[in-house]
């Protein structure tokens, strides 16, 4: 306040914000000396106070009345309030009296009945660790002294029950600081891992010896042991991880390069660089393919052994399905698992291997024991395959996987094959060309002592060549059902291009077919096909028959029965077409021999109604039928001794001329007119002339109906008039039929009023019997209208 009296300096100093007591003494002390002087000083400065005060008092005196009747106020709201504490203390020690002292006394029974249960509690685990225990010890004991005598493993799964009922009972309670427990812990430790171990080896070897007792005692470990499912796993792990390393060590290229490099061969085969190198890769892929199959092999038996045992074992106390066990580990499917991993991870190394150039091309020309070791290899997993249904139908069957991995082989080895086939036939067929005979050469007459016949034509080693490479590619699929199809097929085509080859370079000339002789060099040509024809196909026919009815290897899953018997069908079909095809074209080179051998022959039968039948000469063989004799003889030592004749086609063709020769010989000794007995008993010795001459080029007792029919008329001849319509060859129609008539009319007395049918019609005998030819059964329709003349002229005598 302005109006105020300043306060000295000394006031103004206590007034300071910080302010000490002991620092503002010592500067007084140390400034104005004595106590009695700054006593003064501090007294004035009180006085100033206690003015000021005093004038404070006086100009707040209502303000300061007020406040204190409201602190009277105030003091009497504090007692109100003192009284009303102090009823609420008494409360509470009433309450403490009546609640909290109960309660505490119940707190504290709680308290020990608790401690009481947890003491009983690890007493009784102590005891039940304690009984558990000396199970233990004594199945520890019994299973050392088994091990002694050499005895299995049988209560390793007992032991395993009550090792892991102990650790079960230290898992659910501390019982650390227990001498009698912690005494036990190391021991128990060195325990557990023992059983593991026991239980781990034991399933390993029960695997290994597919011995299902062990295997069954391990996993009832594992089980107990409560690590059933990651045993399985690491053992499955473990198999697909040794089966990589095997396959990719055994199937590494710079491996088997090495291998190949310090392989030994055989002497006969050490002179030959490309033979030798060939049969060391042979020998040494093979080996690795046959280890890494039979491994692979063995391993997916194990792991087959072990989902056989967890999908057959329980438990015998929960009676839980091991397999249901394992199943959120590894999986319901894990052996289906297992094989499509590792047939992937195989396939994936044999691809690579095999890129290389020479492993390649060995595999190609050795497909079919490549074949043959990946069937075994796929048929012999299919047992194990329980995901594969009877039908045969899966996705991941071994047998398609295994026709997968080597079909770019198959089509290869088929092409190749294919190749070889048409290779022989072009080279066969370049011997062909050297062989052919130029025009005028085939003109030539050839004796059969000239050496240089041999020139002409092909040789027997040239064809060999040929039906070697045959033998070759049907033996090497030997018992390989599968494989013969498409070799069957091959064969085919290549007999069909040695056929087209052989038709083109068959000449076709007159010279060809010409019997007047000695063989012409066109005969000697055509005669080498001829031969070359029915060798190939004989040898193809014998050949088939012997390999394709070989004992076979079961087909791949992608075959069935019915579709492989089907393309054997179709391939033995076309093989059939095609020998069709060569032995008709090897009909078509020796029948125009025949067939020209054949009219000429007739031409000289014909002269025997030149003969004189009614006053014969009976000590002189007719001359017609000499000539006959001479030609069937000429024919058969000067040009069909050049064919084989051992083949159908001419065992054919020499029928077929016999059987026109005889039919022929008794159509026209039947018209033959007039005839005396003498001239019956000389037509009877030409009959058995010409029987002769004919068993000359074939068997005559296999003609059949032409050689019964000779014999018959022979003894026709003979027979009364009357006796002819009732004799077992007219009834059984042994004779032909017109040649009865024939016959009859010959006998005749009077030609004049009973012609012979040619003669009655004008026209000569040879057109006569052309007409004959054409005639068709039953042969008597065809001649009615002719004879009914005959009839007439009979009735007016």
């Amino acid at each position: 306040d302005p109006e105020r009296e300043a306060p000295p300096e000394l006031i103004t100093q206590f007034l300071a914000p910080g302010f000490e007591p002991p620092h503002y003494l010592r500067n007084v002390l140390k400034q104005n000396g004595p106590y009695d002087a700054n006593n003064e000083e501090l007294n004035t400065g009180l006085k100033y106070v206690q003015k000021q005060l005093a004038a404070e008092v006086s100009e707040h005196h209502d303000d300061l009345m007020e406040q204190v009747t409201l602190l009277k106020q105030m003091d009497q709201k504090l007692d109100g309030i003192k009284n009303g504490v102090g009823s609420l203390q008494n409360s509470l020690k009433r309450l403490r009296h009546t609640i909290k002292e109960p309660h505490d006394a119940v707190q504290s029974r709680i308290v020990q009945l608790r401690n009481m249960w947890n003491a009983t509690e690890i007493l009784r685990r102590v005891s039940r660790f304690m009984t558990l225990l000396t199970k233990l010890k004594e199945q520890d004991a019994q299973a050392q002294l088994q091990a002694g005598k050499g005895a299995g493993p049988t209560d390793l799964p007992k032991a395993a029950k009550n090792w892991r009922e102990i650790e079960a009972v230290l898992e659910e309670v501390d019982l650390s600081g227990i001498e009698v427990v912690d005494n036990e812990r190391e021991y128990l430790a060195v325990l557990g891992r023992s059983v593991k171990l026991k239980a781990q080896e034991l399933l390993k070897n029960g695997l290994e010896s597919l011995n299902q007792a062990e295997v069954g005692i391990a996993l009832q470990t594992a089980y107990n042991l409560d690590v059933l499912p990651q045993t399985v796993k690491d053992t499955i792990d473990r198999q697909r991880k040794e089966v990589r390393a095997f396959v990719y060590k055994e199937l590494d290229v710079a491996a088997i390069s090495k291998a190949i490099a310090s392989a030994t061969v055989d002497k006969d085969e050490a002179a030959d660089g490309r033979s030798s190198e060939s049969s060391r890769t042979r020998s040494v892929v093979f080996g690795k393919l046959d280890v890494v199959m039979a491994y692979v092999h063995q391993q997916f038996v194990q792991i087959a052994q072990l989902y056989r045992v967890l999908s057959k074992k329980r438990d015998p106390l929960s009676h839980v399905l091991f397999l249901d066990a394992v199943s959120s580990t590894v999986g319901a499917d894990f052996l289906e698992d297992f094989w499509v991993k590792t047939s992937q991870m195989l396939k994936e190394r044999l691809t690579d291997t095999t890129k290389r150039g020479s492993i390649n091309q060995m595999l190609i020309a050795e497909y079919p024991r490549l074949y043959r070791l990946m069937v075994n290899f796929s048929t012999n997993l299919v047992d194990y395959c329980y995901w594969i249904n009877a039908e045969g139908a899966s996705e991941n069957d071994p047998r398609s996987w295994s026709k997968e991995c080597i079909s770019l082989f198959e089509k290869l080895f088929n092409a190749a094959s294919q190749h070889r086939l048409y290779e022989k036939v072009e080279a066969v067929a370049v011997k062909m060309m050297q062989g052919c005979p130029d025009p005028d050469a085939a003109e030539q007459v050839c004796h059969p002592s000239d050496k240089d016949r041999q020139s002409y034509g092909l040789r027997p080693a040239d064809v060999r060549t040929f039906t070697a490479a045959v033998t070759h590619e049907i033996t090497a699929t030997r018992g390989e059902r599968a494989l013969q199809p498409p070799i069957l097929t091959n064969i085919a085509k290549s007999l069909q291009l040695f056929s087209v080859k052989c038709e083109s370079m068959w000449l076709h000339t007159a010279a060809a077919s010409q019997t007047s002789g000695n063989a012409s060099n066109a005969q000697v040509f055509n005669a080498s096909l001829y031969n070359a024809i029915m060798k190939v196909s004989a040898d193809a026919v014998a050949v088939v028959g012997n390999q394709a009815g070989a004992a076979a290897t079961p087909a791949f899953g992608s075959w069935s029965d019915a579709e492989l018997e089907d393309s054997m069908n179709s391939a033995m079909q076309l093989l059939k077409e095609q020998l069709v095809d060569m032995e008709s074209v090897a009909n078509g080179i020796i029948r125009p021999i025949l067939t020209s051998a054949t009219k000429y022959i007739e031409k000289l039968i014909l002269k025997m109604h030149k003969e004189d039948f009614n006053k014969p000469d009976l000590n002189r063989t007719s001359a017609y039928v000499s000539d006959v004799e001479n030609r069937l003889q000429a024919i058969k030592h000067k040009v069909l001794y050049l064919f084989d004749a051992n083949t159908p086609p001419y065992e054919t063709n020499c029928r077929q001329l016999a059987s026109r020769v005889m039919s022929f010989f008794v159509r026209h000794a039947a018209l033959h007119q007039p005839m005396s007995e003498e001239g019956k008993m000389k037509l009877s010795t030409d009959i058995a002339q010409v029987q002769f001459a004919v068993g000359t080029i074939c068997n005559t007792e296999k003609l059949g109906a032409p050689f019964k029919e000779l014999r018959a008329f022979r003894s026709l001849i003979f027979m009364d008039t009357a006796q002819i319509p009732h004799c077992m060859e007219v009834r059984n129609a042994i004779v032909h039929p017109l040649n009865i008539l024939h016959h009859l009319f010959g006998r005749a007395a009077t030609p004049k009023l009973l012609p012979l049918p040619h003669a009655h019609w004008g026209k000569s005998l040879e057109e006569y019997s052309e007409e004959l030819d054409l005639l068709t059964d039953p042969a008597l329709e065809g001649t009615q209208q002719q004879y009914d003349p005959f009839y007439d002229v009979w009735q007016t005598m």
